[in-house]
């Protein structure tokens, strides 16, 4: 018997405000994903610096909401010595126009550390999974390593590598090292990924942790934006891309919607509608300033939209009553399918697709 998570991402170099997380809470929102940026928390080998993470945790906690902290980037430090990607700032992608992200984005093929991006020490991973548990591990809930990996924004080697091998790379060089050391402090810790968002990415995922004999999951991960028009074309790629790449390796795992925006179309809210009729536990909402007034959350009075007040509506209507069974979609019963059919019915007053 569970509710379904709802969350919002906070992806910033600034510091989460914490009037701002209250009013995240006030939503109905139980949790933030939370970028713990290894690069600027680590500098330097020898040198950690907490203070915004430190800062973030506390806002977010202060609130009653639960952290999920996603680790990103690597220092140079932790490659060797070698230049790397860091996203937005040396990446191996930018916008054609900062001003028109309509025009997309090139990869940059002069760049030799984004075609050929060097190896993560994986001993450098294990020790800041330590060290980001030793100081934070009761106050996180969910840990995850990196984001999108299917894309060469955040993973490069997914360019300039096989698919498996650049998979490999990644569980090899940061999301098995970064466990380990997080375990090694706190052996309970709850782990999910891989925060899929790429074709395959998340099929060949589970693959090789089943390959390798681990659970490095607690809970499958995906981002199912639309790639087309939303939230039609973001339902088709959960119905016929995401969800049947889980069957096979699933073992019974939640299954989390943990990235998802609505494209500047406006139809968040009718997306949530169709989306609780899945079978899912958690729901992540990238643009948290889209729940606002425009400009009201770059000026600190964090005033409400109609869209925040639908969405508060529908979320106090969801959790309202437990769901029958977590698995009731995948289980194949077909009582459990026609409980979990008649909750859904009754809470939010429409009929399942």
């Amino acid at each position: 018997m569970t509710s379904i998570l709802f969350g919002s991402s906070w992806e910033s170099f600034v510091t989460a405000p914490p009037a701002g997380m209250q009013k995240l809470a006030e939503m109905g929102f139980s949790f933030v994903r939370l970028w713990i940026f290894w690069d600027s928390t680590q500098p330097a080998a020898d040198q950690l610096n907490w203070t915004k993470v430190d800062a973030d945790i506390a806002a977010i906690r202060g609130t009653g909401m639960k952290v999920f902290a996603n680790l990103l980037w690597a220092p140079k430090h932790a490659c060797g010595g070698l230049p790397t990607y860091l996203p937005y700032t040396n990446g191996c992608t930018e916008w054609n126009d900062p001003l028109d992200g309509s025009k997309g984005i090139r990869f940059a093929h002069e760049r030799p550390f984004c075609t050929k991006p060097p190896h993560i020490d994986a001993v450098r991973a294990r020790e800041f999974g330590a060290a980001l548990a030793t100081r934070h591990g009761d106050d996180i809930t969910w840990f995850a390593a990196w984001n999108e990996p299917g894309g060469d924004l955040y993973w490069p080697a997914i360019r300039s590598d096989n698919r498996d091998v650049a998979i490999g790379r990644l569980l090899d060089e940061v999301t098995i090292p970064f466990t380990e050391g997080v375990r090694s402090v706190k052996p309970d810790a709850q782990f999910v990924g891989p925060e899929a968002d790429g074709e395959g990415v998340l099929d060949e995922a589970l693959a090789q942790e089943a390959a390798r004999g681990l659970k490095l999951f607690d809970a499958i991960t995906f981002h199912p934006y639309s790639w087309g028009t939303f939230p039609e074309d973001s339902f088709k790629r959960i119905d016929d891309e995401f969800m049947p790449a889980t069957l096979a390796h699933r073992n019974r795992r939640p299954v989390w919607y943990s990235e998802i925006g609505d494209d500047g179309t406006g139809r968040i809210v009718e997306w949530t509608q169709s989306a609780v009729m899945r079978d899912v536990a958690a729901i992540n909402y990238h643009d948290f300033k889209q729940w606002f007034q425009p400009g009201t959350w770059d000026n600190g009075t964090f005033l409400p939209n109609e869209k925040y007040e639908a969405m508060q509506t529908l979320i106090a209507k969801v959790n309202r009553r437990r769901r029958p069974v977590l698995h009731a979609m995948t289980d194949g019963r077909d009582d459990a399918q026609l409980r979990l059919r008649d909750w859904r019915k009754g809470v939010l007053g429409i009929r399942p697709e």
